[in-house]
């Protein structure tokens, strides 16, 4: 089927339905075949859940087979990417018939329901194919079908032959080698981009193959030999158009797309003056974007339900779809990024606004996987992005201005918290122009992506589901979010509270995003508009600031107490504080709308949420060391941060870049702009607000803390007696590498603490000019009214002596030696010969061959060495995964010097050193013996190697010797039995026979009669099991 372009899914039914008519009569016995695969099906064939999902056709030339319980695999370049058991009817019949593949947070459909929308579709399986190279595979245990496949493309399909153009549900057409598909055609003449003044576009086509033909499209949709136009001279053109373009040659797969933005902007600026803005023109097919069925930007006739409390209805552009389009971006009028990609609209109640917000995504089924440009966000070093958010500035009650959540995301920068870069934009859809629009970093994975470096299956996603009511995975598990959650509740007097935590949680980042959302008093928040992630296997959590819009003055009002709204649910202000001035504030931020306390569009400024959302931060403020770093923290950004001045300059730059183009929104009427009125009265409205909040917000604080209003001066020094080293010392648990000098509320509680520097030991400690405290490493008050003059006096310590640590063992190639989290990095053995234990904390481990190393943490019990102990530190370079972990890793192929250094004296003191030389996968290098100074490499244990000595992790050097019985154990090769391993999702068993599955403590999780793909546990929570089965044993490990 040639035509496969035509959106509208009744045309598409028709054809498949006379497809299936003329099938020829086949055998009774059921001979199943997978004859075409696409995984990069972007604009092919709508799906049965109307989406563009990758799709297998499955010929039968028999009788009906259903695949219920079949176990499928898709196989990535060799290696496993996912499997899973089909667990819905899915009837294959004679004949051709089509299986989609969505992504894993898609239900599994029933082949039934499905082939009630076309009877060529037997459902949806919930993961994606991948479109590397790659294997398909379903088998039921007796029965096999599989296709392998190579790299696939956009619009292309693949079979037997090769490639193919696409033909789901009728006879393959012809197959090719890649390397014969027509060339993608060029423009010439006028450049795509901004036509300007006065000016006039004459757009040639060229195709470097021989003899093809050259189809366009002056609407944006996708150019077809049935649609298209076929060039024959240059185009004129004198007016927006958007240029699309595909070349064909019989004997040949046909070009790809290319696509061409020509935007005359003279009318839009005319009243404005000309934009500064760089723009962003997304192109596909007006079906795609307002067809009643396919639509995502209407309310439609297939449509979902709200989660939004304001509009209960279904409509289209509700759904999770993504649909085909082509992304440019113009900076200075002239083109800097153009490729294919997919599009979605995002959002809750912001979904009903004329204008959507897009998630733009780039990926390997539109081609690339990454953005060509790479300087998008001024304020960000990274330069590669796989996903992109185009926002239209928040629900389409309050649009006045369209930046303002960019620029309460703007006053952050400074702050230790995870926030989106932020970049205004015009914006044209098919040519029509749209105003001005946020271009933004996606808040998902690609966000963690971009900013951590990590990847999807290192992290854990979570996400408030206000509709659901709680946390919810998005990926990895719950599990450690609430126990954090549950051990600030219930764990909050204990002594070692505030270590702990910050153990489970980014500390510093929590208390900063806590106060920006309490300081513009979003209130769209706790219960809805969460983030939180951290990194698997030891991340600390963090939280993601988005969906800011309710701030500054939108749904709350200056007075409102957003430290109760954190800690009980609501904002009811007891403290007596008011704005100055008195009288009754201007509401919603939407000018001449509202009076103090009236709400707007159902949004009202007494906000209530459930208090179980408040469970986290309320445990954490009944902690007295994180209740007055929270305070000291507040106060400090309301003088630094906060102040008017600041604001006003941030509001003003982002106000003057954007006049044009707000001005230009305005003035198009239509597409959700307001008056200048409502314009200028928001951003007053914003302003006013910032100015008044900080006397309340202190007012408040005072209330809640029981302390006075007034403050006293609190200097905190170290003297050394001449020349300092590096210290530090914390305030209320705030660290400070200098003199501290504060005004902090009188009343309020002190704590100072020291971390005594290597080779020094306290002296005295003199508060307010007496000598008090003896030579305790931390000190506790109350700020008196007089305030608190406190300095620490040093002395060397005479008797330090640098401790006796050994690097005792290096392995510089393991994969047998397991760290707490089942991965098996290289790892660096520190042995301490001392009678008494030994803290590593602040000590610096360093690959001098690699000029990289890592300083040990404090405040963690596992960096003590017991007396003639061991620890292992890893060399995996992922610091983030505990205090063990170092910042770099180990060569196999070259001899590395490694170095335990001691800070001591403001010198860096080498403890020790050693030079590894290579050695086999899992031997080792070191110390002949504890400690000594002979050096040698240890052995693998194998037939060979009889009467050596083994590495020994872990365990006394020179301990392990050799033997034939030791050699005569081969390690079972688990990858060849079970797989994934470790896995996120499910393993699947390579083998038949019978199985047992216990924990660690031995209880058995499940047995029976497995057989080869048999999958289990799905169900299982994170932890390590053992598997046995063919009489042998198998560590597995769920992340």
């Amino acid at each position: 089927m040639k035509n496969l372009y035509s959106f509208n899914v009744h045309i598409l039914f028709r054809s498949f339905a006379i497809a299936a008519g003329c099938m020829s009569a086949i055998s009774a016995t059921a001979a199943l075949k997978i004859t075409e695969i696409m995984p990069s099906n972007i604009s092919t064939i709508i799906s049965d859940i109307y989406d563009y999902n990758g799709y297998i056709e499955i010929y039968n030339d028999g009788d009906q087979v259903d695949l219920n319980g079949w176990t499928v695999t898709n196989e990535k370049e060799g290696k496993t990417e996912w499997t899973l058991r089909l667990a819905q009817s899915h009837n294959v019949k004679k004949g051709y018939n089509l299986l989609f593949f969505a992504k894993d947070d898609v239900s599994e459909t029933d082949g039934n329901t499905a082939g009630n929308m076309n009877p060529l579709f037997i459902g949806t399986v919930s993961q994606k194919l991948t479109s590397d190279a790659g294997k398909l595979t379903l088998t039921n245990g007796s029965q096999t079908i599989s296709i392998e496949y190579p790299k696939q493309y956009p619009h292309i399909s693949y079979g037997d032959g090769g490639y193919m153009i696409p033909s789901p549900g009728t006879d393959n057409t012809a197959a090719y080698k890649i390397s014969d598909r027509v060339a993608s055609p060029t423009f010439s003449g006028t450049n795509p981009g901004v036509v300007y003044a006065g000016g006039s576009a004459t757009v040639q086509l060229q195709c470097p193959t021989d003899g093809a033909k050259i189809y366009y499209t002056l609407d944006g949709s996708m150019p077809t030999e049935e649609k298209g136009t076929v060039y024959s001279s240059p185009i004129a053109l004198d007016k927006t158009t958007i240029v699309r373009a595909r070349a064909y040659k019989d004997g040949k797969l046909y070009s790809d797309v290319v696509t061409g933005s020509y935007l005359f902007t003279d009318e839009i600026y005319a009243t404005c003056g000309t934009s500064k803005l760089p723009i962003v023109s997304i192109s596909s097919d007006d079906e795609h974007f307002y067809d009643n069925q396919l639509g995502l930007c209407v309310k439609g006739t297939n449509g979902a339900q709200s989660t939004c409390s304001t509009d209960n209805n279904r409509a289209n552009y509700y759904q999770k779809w993504m649909r085909p389009a082509n992304f440019e971006y113009i900076v200075d009028g002239k083109v800097v990024d153009n490729q294919e990609v997919e599009v979605g609209v995002f959002g809750a109640c912001s979904r009903q606004h004329n204008v959507k917000s897009f998630k733009i995504k780039a990926n390997k089924r539109t081609g690339s996987n990454k953005f060509q440009y790479t300087k998008f966000f001024k304020d960000r070093s990274y330069t590669k992005y796989k996903a992109l958010a185009l926002r239209n500035g928040g629900n389409g009650f309050y649009m006045h201005p369209r930046w303002r959540e960019g620029f309460m995301q703007s006053i952050v920068k400074g702050l230790n918290v995870d926030y989106q870069a932020y970049q205004p934009v015009a914006y044209f859809l098919n040519g029509e122009y749209k105003g001005l629009m946020g271009l933004r970093e996606r808040t998902d994975e690609d966000y963690i992506e971009s900013n951590y470096g990590y990847e999807e299956d290192e992290i854990e996603y979570l996400r408030v589901m206000k509709e659901v009511g709680k946390y919810v995975a998005q990926i990895g598990t719950d599990e450690a979010y609430y126990n954090m959650e549950q051990y600030a509740a219930s764990n909050n007097a204990d002594a070692d509270f505030y270590n702990k935590l910050s153990q489970m949680m980014d500390i510093d980042e929590y208390i900063d995003y806590n106060i920006i959302q309490q300081f513009i008093a979003n209130t769209d928040w706790l219960n809805n508009n969460i983030k939180v992630w951290r990194k698997k296997d030891g991340g600390k959590f963090r939280w993601i600031l988005f969906d800011t819009d309710f701030g500054l003055s939108t749904s709350s009002t200056p007075t409102s107490n957003m430290l109760n709204f954190c800690m009980k649910g609501n904002t009811t202000d007891n403290s007596g504080a008011s704005s100055t001035g008195g009288g009754t504030w201007p509401g919603g931020g939407i000018g001449g709308i509202g009076g103090g306390g009236i709400g707007i569009g159902g949004f009202g400024f007494g906000a209530i949420v459930d208090a179980k959302y408040c469970t986290l931060f309320n445990g954490c403020m009944q902690n007295e060391d994180f209740k007055y770093h929270f305070l000291d923290r507040y106060t400090y950004l309301l003088e630094t941060l906060f102040t008017q001045t600041r604001i006003t300059t941030v509001c003003d730059s982002i106000s003057a870049l954007v006049k044009e183009e707000a001005c230009a929104t305005i003035e198009a009427g239509n597409i959700g702009g307001g008056t200048q009125q409502q314009y200028d009265n928001a951003i007053q409205s914003m302003l006013n607000f910032a100015q008044q909040r900080p006397e309340i917000i202190e007012k408040q604080l005072v209330y809640h803390y029981g302390v006075q209003s007034t403050k006293a001066n609190v200097s905190v020094r170290m003297n050394f007696g001449g020349n300092a080293p590096e210290y530090k010392f914390l305030v209320n648990k705030i660290p400070s590498m200098k003199d501290y000098s504060r005004q902090l509320y009188i009343g309020e509680r002190l704590k100072v603490e020291l971390r005594v520097p290597t080779g020094y030991k306290i002296q005295s400690w003199k508060i307010n000019g007496e000598t008090k405290n003896g030579t305790a490493t931390s000190y506790l008050d109350t700020v008196a009214s007089s305030g608190m003059n406190i300095e620490v006096l040093f002395a060397q310590d005479t008797d330090f002596k640098l401790p006796k640590l050994y690097i005792n063992e290096v392995c510089a190639s393991n994969n047998k030696t397991e760290d707490e989290y089942g991965a098996k990095p290289d790892w660096i053995e520190i042995y301490n010969s001392e009678n008494q234990d030994v803290d590593l904390a602040g000590m610096i481990i360093k690959n001098v061959t690699a000029n990289a190393s890592s300083v040990i943490p404090y405040d963690y019990s596992s960096t003590v060495i017991p007396a003639h102990g061991r620890v292992m530190l890893w060399a995996d370079k992922e610091t983030a995964s505990g205090p063990l972990h170092v910042g770099f890793k180990l060569s196999a192929e070259v001899s590395q010097k490694i170095q335990l250094i001691m800070p001591y004296a403001g010198k860096e003191e080498v403890i020790d050193e050693v030079t590894f030389q290579k050695h086999e996968q899992n031997g080792s290098y070191g110390r002949k013996n504890d400690g000594s100074s002979d050096l040698t490499v240890f052995d693998v244990c194998t037939t060979s190697n009889i009467g050596k000595q083994m590495a020994t992790p872990s365990a006394e050097n020179g301990s392990k010797i050799c033997t034939d019985q030791l050699a005569d154990l081969s390690d079972v090769v688990a990858d060849d039995i079970v797989y994934p391993n470790p896995t996120g999702s499910e393993w699947t068993i390579n083998i038949d026979g019978e199985y047992v599955v216990s924990n660690m403590v031995g209880q058995v999780i499940e047995s029976g009669d497995a057989y080869a793909g048999m999958t289990f546990g799905g169900d299982y929570k994170t932890g390590v099991y053992l598997l046995k089965i063919d009489d042998k044993v198998i560590k597995i490990i769920k992340r």
